[in-house]
């Protein structure tokens, strides 16, 4: 029996190494790449240690190319031994060298291995041809301290699944660098680089619940709960709320400590704290959970330690926040119980001053709040669900709340980072379920902003919740002189012209999408 080997090419540059690289480099380079190898219905990958998930669930997004190797005659307990194998010594992940033993030597010994030929010497060759450049030879040092340098035969191998260092050791410094180097595409490409191992992040990791579903995931893995779809020519909601759930937690911890180390020696106790969170965030996830592990004692740290470490080296707490909060009890401690001064102290130093944040204290942020969110949507008459009135402005004094979280998705639409743009969709689609549709201002921007940036939106994905957040917003608009119908056609005034030229719609495919588009038509 045979089975086909298929090599799956990324470019982390999103497009932006092929239009930017002659000027800034001084070569064209069409992309940066990171591959995978897809054999046996599984995609393997190196970064942070061997990976293997379903493919197209990673989270480098969607491949640019597709290539067929060959066919192999190996069987999968074979070539998964070999795996196993080399990502305990080759390809740990205090190993991982971003530029000289990375995704792409992975990719080829795996080659090398099912089918006794490479991967193509275009792919890789290019970061070495990338080093012969000025900005190249510029920046390897630095990435290379950053990402841990070269492995040392002292280190130990007992670090992590595969070893450990490596990617996470360097995920404040390269949001730094890039800063440093105060260049487009240095500064997209580590923001990108950041994001794939900043809490195993990515593009796809969020848990989309429904009403009718009862599944929920673990820690630390990602999962995906699809409605059925309707059989009638009409759309129905699926009414799903968008989740983050998937995280590296032991890397994030070891960044945390890492970057605050000083501040940490001096609370005595607290290491044991963080330790217990650390455990906690690891454990199979149930509601009513009635685990010891977190106490008064955590909340107080986290309060600390969002108080006195600097923007730049606040994302790995955010990070553990946005993971807590995914339990209810903890989200309300947070928000309106005891322990409400943390929510008070993301909202004076991140949200109301987002737009100079850097993209992963923004990323984080915008992913607790989508993590606030109950994971079914609950119908309501009368009384919305406790944290969607803290969210949204139901209670008093909290109407600027729910304005600053439509800035900060505003905002985030304008990025040319997919992942950013992605959570501030996911943020969109979660509030556009609550909003009491009463043409607030509220409402009336963030229909607005997703009218004026679907027309150029590249992404598939991000493209399909800005129209499920029109829709949700407009669905209820009756007669022609409706605010938000006239809004709508004033910003535009030709929606199948646009909607027959947006990049990212056009890629909508499913009945349930082209269904969906449909009904926008109908509602402008």
């Amino acid at each position: 029996m045979t089975h086909k080997v298929e090599l799956y090419v990324y470019d982390l540059s999103m497009g932006l190494a092929s239009a930017f690289s002659q000027q800034f480099t001084g070569k064209h380079f069409p992309g940066i790449w990171h591959t995978s190898i897809v054999v046996y219905g599984k995609e393997y990958f190196f970064g942070g240690g061997v990976q293997c998930m379903t493919p197209l669930t990673t989270p480098y997004g969607q491949p640019v190319r597709v290539i067929h190797l060959g066919d192999t005659q190996i069987d999968q307990s074979l070539f998964e031994d070999f795996v196993h194998t080399i990502g305990q010594t080759r390809f740990r992940m205090d190993q991982y060298n971003l530029f000289e033993n990375n995704c792409n030597n992975f990719t080829n010994e795996c080659s090398n291995f099912l089918l006794g030929v490479g991967i193509p010497d275009d792919i890789l060759g290019l970061p070495r041809e990338f080093f012969q450049t000025p900005l190249g030879q510029m920046v390897k040092p630095m990435i290379d301290q950053m990402m841990g340098g070269s492995a040392h035969p002292e280190q130990s191998p007992n670090l992590g699944a595969f070893g450990g260092g490596g990617m996470g050791s360097g995920m404040g410094g390269m949001n730094n660098l890039a800063q440093m180097m105060n260049n487009p595409l240095v500064s997209q490409m580590m923001n990108q680089m950041m994001m794939m191992n900043m809490g195993g992040g990515g593009y796809g990791n969020t848990t989309t619940t429904t009403t009718t579903t009862n599944n929920y995931s673990t820690y630390g893995s990602s999962s995906s709960t699809t409605s059925s779809t309707s059989s009638s020519s009409s759309f129905k909601d699926p009414l799903e709320i968008y989740r983050y759930n998937k995280s590296n937690v032991p890397q994030v911890m070891t960044k945390l400590k890492t970057t605050n180390a000083q501040f940490i020696d001096d609370m005595n106790g607290d290491t044991r704290v963080l330790n217990q969170l650390e455990q906690y965030l690891q454990l199979p996830h149930q509601e009513h959970d009635k685990s010891t592990l977190i106490s008064d004692q955590t909340f107080i740290v986290l309060e600390k330690l969002l108080k006195h470490t600097k923007e730049s080296d606040a994302f790995p707490i955010l990070d553990l926040l946005r993971l807590l909060v995914l339990t209810s009890k903890y989200a309300r401690e947070i928000t309106i119980g005891s322990h409400k001064n943390i929510i008070q102290i993301i909202e004076e130093r991140f949200v109301s001053q987002f737009s100079s944040c850097s993209m992963p204290t923004q990323l984080m942020v915008m992913r607790l709040y989508c993590n606030l969110f109950d994971r079914h949507y609950q119908q309501h008459s009368k009384n919305l669900p406790e944290m969607v009135q803290f969210i949204i402005g139901a209670q008093n004094g909290t109407e600027m709340r729910l304005t600053k979280l439509v800035d900060m998705i505003s905002t985030s639409l304008s990025s040319e980072l997919e992942g950013l743009r992605l959570t501030a969709t996911s943020l969109s689609c979660n509030l556009s379920l609550y909003l009491p549709q009463q043409n607030s201002d509220e409402e009336i921007q963030l229909l607005s902003s997703m009218l004026e940036f679907l027309p150029n939106e590249k992404s598939k994905d991000v493209s399909f919740r800005m129209l499920l957040t029109i829709y949700r917003l407009m669905k209820d608009s009756t007669g022609n002189d409706d605010e938000k119908k006239e809004i709508a056609r004033a910003l535009m005034t030709d929606p199948s012209a646009v909607f027959s030229t947006a990049p990212g719609v056009k890629l909508l495919q499913s009945s349930d999408e082209l269904k969906l588009l449909a009904q926008i038509k109908k509602l402008l």
